[in-house]
């Protein structure tokens, strides 16, 4: 995914702390929308993928994040 929204959703997780609650609910609400508007479905490839991406740039390993564990997370609206 190459929008500008999914590129500023990136760029936020990566100077953003995951720990702060209000940081955790801007990312989801905004990858809710970017899946919304691009009509993008939980179980699809793009949708593995935009989460993979944003999982690895924004280190999430380093705060101790399991990949389920955000995945579940941001998928909370879409599924």
């Amino acid at each position: 995914m190459d929008t500008d929204l999914y590129q500023y959703l990136k760029a936020f997780m990566i100077e953003s702390n995951w720990e702060d609650e209000y940081t955790r609910n801007d990312a989801l609400a905004i990858f809710t929308t970017i899946c919304l508007y691009f009509n993008i479905d939980a179980d699809t490839p793009v949708c593995g993928e935009m989460l993979c991406d944003l999982y690895d740039a924004a280190n999430m390993e380093e705060v101790e994040v399991s990949y389920d564990e955000f995945k579940n997370f941001m998928l909370t609206f879409i599924i």
